[in-house]
C-alpha cells in the first residue's frame, strides 16, 4: 500500500516566558520571548515593543526554554526542558552560545534567580533538585534532592528571597517551601506544611495557605503581621492570564497571550496584542480528526493551537490559542459542522464554529464553555461522541491527586455536567461507545505525581450517570486503546502483544486476541473491524472470531491517527503527516 507524506502542517508558538534587556547589540530595550516547540528545538524572539522589530534564535538544543534571566545586559542565561534539561547560556553582544550544561537525570530547569552570592540558581523536575550555577567558570552543580519529602519531583519555582538565602516551592507529593543557605547548604521549613510562594519583596514574603495568606521575614523567616494591603494589584486583562510578564524601564508592561506579544506602552490604558512575523516552527500533532468535507484537522501538542490541513489540496491553516489558559488540546469532535475540543491544563471546554471569524478575544468563536478544574484538569482520556448525542471527555485530577472523572458537554444548549471519581481514585485514561454504553479504561498517570502503584481498571458507563459494569485489571496490566467494534467491546493491553474481547451484554471478558508484536493504539475501522498499530507495522482485526492480517508498515510511532472518508489513514508521527491508502 502507498504512503505520501504531506508534510509538517502543525506550525505554533509555546511562550514560556518573557525577560527584558538592554541589548548590548543596539542600545534598545527588547524583550525576549522563550518560545518551546514541542518535538523540535525551541527558540527565543528578542522584540521591540515599541516598533516591533523581531530577531529569532534558534537554541542550541532541547525542546524550549521554561525560565529566561538576564545576565548584566551581557549574557541572557536559558533554563530548558523536557528532554535534555539543558541550561543555554547566550553572548548578547555575539549572539554565540556557550557549551550547553546539564545534569543527566533531569529533564527540566523550571526557572533561575540570581542570589546575593552572585550565583544563579534553578530548580528541577524529576529529581526535586536545585542547581547552581558560576556564570564566571560556566560550571553547573548539582546540589541534590532539596526537599524532605522523597517522593516529591518538582522543586519549581526558586526565589532570591534574603540576603544569603534562595526560597524554593516544592511538590507534588507534599507542598513545602524551603529556604536553602547559600553558604552552609542548610534548609528551614518557612510556613506551614502545604504552603506556596505568592510573593517575594525586600520587606516580605507572602505564602497562599489552606487558610489564605501568610507573611515572614526574609532570612530570619519569623512571621510577619498581616500586610495584605502592600501586595501587588492584580492584572488587567489579558496579562491577568499569563504569568508571563515583564516590566519595561519607562513602566511599560509586555507579555504574551497565546500567539502574539501583549504591549501596554507606560501611561497607557489599552493593550496593543503584536502579531510576530517570525516564523512558527513545525510541532508534534497531538489529536487528529476528519470533517464531512474531507478536510483533516489536529491540535498542536503544546500551545493551546489547533490547525486544519486539506489532502487535496494542500492548503494548511494554523489558530491562535482556543481558549485563555495555557496547555494543549486532547480531545476533538465534529457535531454539526462545529469543532468541540477539550483541553489541558484548567479542564476547558471549548466549541469552534469554521463557517464564522475567528475572535477568541472576546469569547465569541471559539468559545470556553463551563470549566471542570480545578478538580479536573487533563483530559487523558480525549472526547467522543456519546450514544446519547452529548460529547463525553475523560479526565485526569488535579496535579498532586490521583483521581480522574468524566464530563458530558450538550451540543445544543452547551450545558456542561461532570462527575468526579467514577473509578475511585484513577485517572480516566481511555473511552469508547457503542449505540448504549461508554467503555473507559484507567490509567496509572497523574499529574506531579509518580505512577499509580495499583491494579487498574475498565469500567462501563451508562449516559444517564451511573457505572454499570467495574473490572479490575490483573497487577501489572496497563489498559491502552478501546474500540467497540461487531458487538463487543476491544481493550488493547500495553504490557503485553494482545486485545482482550469484553462483551457488554454478558457484561465480562471472554477472550483475548494474541497480536505479532506490541502495539501502541487501537482504532476502529467499520462495525466489524478495527485496526492495531506497533511502532512499524499495522493490522486489521475482524470481528467476530478476532482474524488478525499483517496489512503493511507504518511510517513511524503514530502520535495521532485519523481514518478518512475513503478508508485512507492519516498518520502523525511528531510533526509529520501522511496518508496512508
Amino acid at each position: 500500500m502507498a504512503t505520501a507524506y504531506l508534510g509538517r502542517p502543525c506550525c505554533n508558538f509555546q511562550f514560556m516566558d518573557v525577560e527584558v534587556l538592554v541589548d548590548p547589540r543596539d542600545g534598545l530595550e527588547k524583550a525576549v520571548l522563550g518560545n518551546f516547540a514541542s518535538g523540535g528545538v525551541g527558540t527565543i524572539i528578542f522584540v521591540d515593543p515599541r516598533t516591533g522589530a523581531e530577531e529569532s534564535l534558534d537554541l542550541p538544543g532541547d525542546n524550549g526554554p521554561e525560565g529566561l534571566l538576564n545576565l548584566d545586559n551581557r549574557r541572557l542565561l536559558v533554563a530548558c526542558s523536557e528532554t535534555y534539561g539543558y541550561l543555554h547560556s547566550l553572548d548578547l553582544t555575539t549572539r554565540t552560545w556557550a557549551e550547553p550544561l546539564r545534569v543527566e537525570s533531569e529533564t527540566y530547569i523550571w526557572n533561575l534567580c540570581r542570589a546575593s552570592d552572585g550565583l544563579v540558581y534553578g530548580g528541577t523536575y524529576p529529581g526535586c533538585k536545585l542547581l547552581r550555577y558560576d556564570p564566571e567558570r560556566h560550571v553547573l552543580e548539582d546540589l541534590g534532592h532539596v526537599s524532605d519529602d522523597p517522593g516529591n519531583m518538582y522543586s519549581r519555582n526558586v526565589y532570591d528571597a534574603a540576603v544569603g538565602y534562595v526560597l524554593l516551592d516544592c511538590g507534588m507529593v507534599t507542598s513545602e517551601v524551603i529556604a536553602y543557605d547559600v553558604a552552609t547548604g542548610e534548609r528551614c521549613h518557612v510556613g506551614p506544611p502545604g504552603a506556596q510562594v505568592r510573593e517575594v519583596t525586600a520587606d516580605y514574603v507572602c505564602l497562599t495557605t489552606g487558610s489564605g495568606v501568610e507573611f515572614y521575614a526574609p532570612g530570619t523567616w519569623e512571621p510577619l503581621p498581616d500586610l495584605s494591603d502592600r501586595l501587588s494589584p492584580p492584572l488587567e486583562e489579558p496579562f491577568s492570564r499569563t504569568g508571563h510578564v515583564a516590566w519595561l524601564s519607562d513602566g511599560g508592561l509586555v507579555g504574551v497571550r497565546g500567539q502574539d506579544l501583549a504591549y501596554r506602552p507606560a501611561g497607557e490604558s489599552s493593550v496593543r496584542l503584536i502579531p510576530l512575523d517570525a516564523p512558527r516552527p513545525a510541532t508534534r500533532i497531538h489529536e487528529l480528526v476528519q470533517d464531512d468535507r474531507g478536510v483533516l484537522w489536529g491540535a498542536s501538542a503544546f500551545g493551546q493551537t489547533i490547525f486544519s490541513h486539506d489532502p487535496a489540496t494542500g492548503e494548511t491553516w494554523n489558530s491562535g490559542a482556543v481558549c485563555d489558559n495555557p496547555g494543549e488540546v486532547y480531545g476533538m469532535v465534529w457535531v454539526d459542522e462545529r469543532l468541540f475540543l477539550s483541553s489541558y491544563c484548567q479542564g476547558d471546554h471549548v466549541v469552534y464554529d469554521p463557517s464564522l471569524p475567528w475572535d477568541q478575544v472576546n469569547n465569541l468563536n471559539p468559545r470556553t464553555l463551563e470549566s471542570v478544574a480545578p478538580a479536573l484538569i487533563r483530559p487523558l482520556g480525549c472526547s467522543v461522541l456519546g450514544p446519547d448525542g452529548g460529547v463525553w471527555t475523560g479526565w485526569g485530577a488535579a496535579y498532586g491527586v490521583y483521581g480522574g472523572g468524566l464530563s458530558r458537554v450538550d451540543p445544543v444548549t452547551l450545558q456542561v455536567r461532570s462527575w468526579y471519581d467514577p473509578v475511585p481514585g484513577q485517572a480516566i485514561g481511555h473511552l469508547a461507545t457503542d449505540d448504549r454504553y461508554l467503555y473507559l479504561a484507567t490509567a496509572s498517570f497523574a499529574s506531579g505525581l509518580p505512577p499509580l502503584q495499583e491494579p487498574l481498571h475498565f469500567a462501563v458507563w451508562d449516559p444517564a450517570g451511573q457505572v454499570v459494569d467495574d473490572v479490575t485489571l490483573s497487577e501489572g496490566e496497563h489498559p491502552g486503546s478501546l474500540a467497540a467494534v461487531g458487538g463487543k467491546v476491544l481493550l488493547l493491553r500495553l504490557d503485553r502483544p494482545e486485545i482482550r474481547v469484553y462483551d457488554p451484554q454478558a457484561l465480562y471478558f471472554e477472550d483475548s486476541i494474541p497480536l505479532p508484536e506490541p502495539c501502541s493504539s487501537l482504532i476502529a475501522l467499520d462495525p466489524g473491524r478495527a485496526l492495531a498499530f506497533s511502532a512499524t507495522r499495522r493490522f486489521l482485526v475482524t470481528m467476530p472470531g478476532g482474524t488478525v492480517e499483517d496489512i503493511g508498515d507504518m511510517p513511524g510511532n503514530a502520535s495521532a491517527v485519523a481514518l478518512g472518508r475513503e478508508g485512507e489513514l492519516y498518520v502523525a508521527v511528531g510533526a509529520d503527516l501522511y496518508r496512508v491508502e
